[in-house]
């Protein structure tokens, strides 16, 4: 009896999948294949695996089978298929079916078939409300197998050949409803001979058919070369027609031969696949990839003159990747960060632990050597600091520029307060940490000890009368610094710093203008009108709350520009 084993059973029976949920695009694709693997390896002949939703990418693009299971994707689930799935079933016993069903499959390089039966005895490869980008070929079976069947239904193929089979030993196409938008409906081999036919008719016992078998059949190659652009695919009575007509992205296939002379060159980011006997007719210049199957007449290719890349910037452990418009990847040559490239179009993509994600689009030229700075941003490791938050740009600012730490590794404590021995450090770093005198300090404060992290930054600010005391001799370094506090604090750091203190705003503009200190309103007059204190709810300064960690962020990054002489 057929065993289903769904994703609440994975728990006990280890037979489902957690590629993780495909709506993010942050799937796992590792994980879902080694979860794969045990659940295949784990279920009975004729057993059913559902795939939670997800992206699964087998490691050098194909995932064999050797026992008949079936794939199918769970109830509801998106499944994404980046490889081949291959069943080996030589010696695996009794005839029976093994399903495909709901899993879009993307074709990857080094793989032209994207669903295989490569041996076995009666079986049918039942192939149901799956979807194929990008094949050569959609679903297949092979000569070592004997008596085999493929069955379609509700499925697209967006391949060269949707069904492809051997013509020997019984095999054949048991029913396909729909084989859209494939060139070729079908392709039959035995050896070295092949078909294509455009159309397919279930009616038809294509494991007895000629290879030309007439009707409204039409076979080999019905035109000498195929375009397929991302409008799709056009027929052209000529390689040269295609050819000339490709731009980046698209591939053509030479079928046949014919009068393919007067080839321009070939584009870059064309693909160009060459074969039975088609060739062009004179030397050409390829900017872009060119495939000669070994069946074709000679053809001298002049591969045009490239340029130098050079990343720059690329910190250590930063991974580049550099593709061209059709998505092919290209290696360095030479040094780390090095690239060789024809005329056109790419795009370096740069990334790593620890790194934000970053792209650029660049344009090479003929000939002319060229940069490419490796502009990231190291990404934060706070965890409380949310990407949307209001004060993220602030935080990665002042943190990336050594004013303000974390208050651990995973850290920053976004709505905590800022202590006044915080506040004046953060305002030393500001100044650039200057020297002090080797002289002896003294000691102003009497709870500020000398060896203390704040040390330093409180003396320089006693010394240059950044700061006052809280009265009796006292700092109080731990007590948290009140917003009209940071506002004189910054005020007078202004003042040092030969910036300008001039305003015409007053710490009337705010709502409680009222309740600053006496000693503090020109400062929060001042700091209003620059921008560096915006006001909390319904425009307040709120000059004895706490200043938090997130509003001194942001203004120390409104004081940028303030600051500058």
């Amino acid at each position: 009896m057929k065993k289903v084993t769904s994703a609440l059973l994975a728990l006990t029976l280890l037979l489902s999948l957690a590629a993780g949920a495909l709506a993010d695009g942050d799937a796992e694709p590792a994980a879902g294949m080694d979860t794969l693997a045990a659940a295949v390896e784990a279920a009975e002949p004729g057993d059913i695996v559902e795939l939670a939703g997800g992206v699964y990418e087998p490691e050098g693009g194909v995932f064999t089978l050797t026992k008949p299971v079936s794939l199918a994707a769970a109830a509801g689930a998106q499944v994404e298929f980046r490889g081949a799935v291959v069943y080996d079933l030589a010696g695996t016993g009794a005839a029976g079916e093994v399903t495909l069903s709901g899993i879009r499959f993307t074709a990857v390089e080094g793989q032209e078939c994207a669903a295989a039966l490569v041996s076995g005895r009666g079986r049918v490869l039942n192939i149901s409300g799956c979807t194929f980008t990008g094949w050569r070929y959609g679903a297949a079976v092979y000569p070592d197998c004997r008596s085999c069947k493929i069955r379609v239904s509700g499925s697209v193929f967006d391949t060269l050949c949707a069904l492809s089979f051997a013509g020997v030993n019984g095999n054949g196409v048991l029913s396909a409803d729909s084989l859209e938008p494939a060139v070729y409906a079908l392709c039959k081999y035995d050896g070295e001979q092949r078909a294509f036919f455009h159309r397919f008719d279930a009616s038809a016992a294509y494991e007895d058919a000629d290879f030309a078998p007439g009707g409204d059949f039409e076979a080999e190659y019905p035109f000498a070369a195929l375009l397929r652009s991302a409008q799709g695919y056009e027929f052209c009575s000529s390689l040269a027609e295609a050819v000339n007509k490709a731009v980046s992205g698209d591939s053509v296939w030479g079928l046949r031969g014919g009068d393919n002379d007067a080839v321009a060159a070939i584009r870059p980011g064309v693909t160009v696949y060459i074969r039975e006997g088609a060739s062009f007719g004179e030397t050409i210049e390829n900017y872009g990839i060119l495939y000669n199957s070994g069946k074709v007449n000679a053809v001298t290719v002049v591969n045009s003159a490239r340029s130098l890349v050079r990343v720059t910037g690329a910190p250590h452990g930063l991974d580049i990747r550099v593709t061209d418009t059709a998505g092919r990847e290209y290696v360095s040559e030479g040094s780390r960060g090095e690239y060789m490239l024809a005329p056109g179009s790419y795009t370096f993509t740069f990334s790593g632990e620890g790194w934000y994600t970053a792209a650029k689009n660049v344009t090479v030229t003929a000939d002319a050597a060229q940069s490419v700075e490796a502009d990231v941003r190291a990404r934060l490791s706070f965890s409380d600091v949310e990407a949307g938050a209001w004060f993220y740009d602030d935080v990665y600012a002042v943190y990336t520029s050594g004013l303000m730490d974390g208050v651990s590794e995973t850290a920053f404590d976004p709505y905590g307060g800022v202590t006044r021995a915080m506040a004046v450090t953060i305002i030393y770093r500001l100044a650039g940490e200057p020297e002090l005198p080797d002289a002896n300090w003294g000691y102003p404060y009497a709870d500020v000890d000398a060896g203390s992290w704040y040390a330093r930054a409180v003396y320089w600010a006693r010394m240059n009368g950044i700061v006052n005391g809280t009265g009796d001799n006292t700092f109080s370094p731990d007590a948290a610094v009140t917003r009209e506090q940071l506002a004189s604090m910054l005020y007078r750091y202004a003042s040092l710093a030969g910036a300008d203190t001039g305003h015409e705003g007053s710490y009337e503009g705010f709502s409680d203008g009222a309740e600053i200190s006496e000693w503090a309103r020109e400062a929060a007059g001042w700091a209003g009108d620059k921008g560096l204190i915006t006001g909390r709810e319904g425009g307040a300064f709120a000059p004895a709350a706490s200043c938090l960690r997130c509003e001194l962020a942001a203004i120390l990054v409104r004081a940028g520009d303030v600051f500058e002489k």
